[in-house]
């Protein structure tokens, strides 16, 4: 009930919510070495701030909270926004977002890391539903060229995806090439992506119409493994043209887009069905 949105904590200590209840309201943790445990967050599309946790120091620990995200309309929102931090860990959160608004010109991701290397992910739950929005290849660079994903990760290294279940839906579409990517990685080096489970369901998309899925989507990354992870991407759209290799949309478990060397790919179960092109694994 305080008049106020973000807690600022900037030195070092615990922070063990409990089952304290926090209404559009959020934290920046600013300072380095800072635990937080447990807390049941909120954030409804009247929310004034961009984050629920933002995350600027180093060694951040943030383990056992529940997320509750209804997304804003013409505003950008991250859950978990992770910038220019070393050795943050995220672990064993249960974090629900949805976006009921088109919102193509803002991002919307549950969980992003920019220069924050030693990045740690790992044993978390996320349900993500969230609109297709156009890739913007004209005046963002690197992973803000997408709007919307469940995990984004960018100029961090040493990185780990471990362990995660990232369930993801669509909710909006749109005109030209409505894309979406449950995990997108670009412009990291020596990062592991292993043991998680990822769903990307699309049961807007009429059949005979575009839409462009990607379970992990990984842009100049060196010496990464993909590992045993499960990835299952569905949907009705896309279309196939009779006597070539050609269509429009794509459902694809891996895309790797170069330059790169030394990733290593080995023992996923990839599930994948579209009317367009269908592929495991695109370099």
């Amino acid at each position: 009930d305080y008049n106020y949105n973000t807690f600022v904590v900037n030195r070092a200590v615990t922070i063990n919510a409990g089952n304290a209840n926090f209404y559009n309201m959020g934290f920046d943790l600013t300072g380095s070495n800072i635990t937080f445990v447990g807390g049941n967050f909120g954030v409804d599309d009247t929310v004034e701030t961009n984050s629920v946790i933002s995350i600027e120091g180093d060694n951040a620990y943030v383990t056992e909270t529940v997320i509750d995200v209804f997304a804003p309309e013409d505003q950008d929102f991250i859950a978990i926004d992770i910038a220019n931090s070393n050795g943050t860990l995220i672990y064993g959160n249960v974090i629900t977002y949805e976006c009921a608004y088109p919102n193509l010109d803002n991002t919307n991701y549950v969980i992003r890391a920019k220069n924050s290397p030693k990045v740690n992910i790992t044993l978390n739950e996320i349900t993500s539903i969230l609109p297709f929005k156009n890739v913007d290849y004209n005046t963002r660079q690197g992973m803000d060229m997408d709007l919307a994903a469940a995990i984004g990760i960018e100029e961090s290294d040493n990185f780990t995806l471990y362990f995660n279940v990232l369930q993801g839906y669509i909710q909006n579409t749109c005109t030209g090439f409505p894309t979406l990517d449950m995990v997108i990685i670009c412009d990291s080096d020596n990062g592991y992506v292993g043991w998680n489970a990822i769903e990307e369901h699309d049961f807007v998309t009429e059949p005979d119409n575009p839409s462009y899925l990607y379970a992990i989507d990984l842009y100049r990354c060196n010496n990464v493994t993909i590992e045993h992870n499960e990835l299952d991407l569905v949907s009705e759209g896309g279309t196939y043209v009779p006597g070539t290799i050609n269509g429009t949309s794509a459902a694809y478990g891996i895309q790797l887009t170069g330059p790169y060397t030394g990733v290593l790919i080995k023992d996923n179960t990839i599930t994948t069905a579209d009317n367009g092109p269908n592929a495991g694994i695109y370099s």
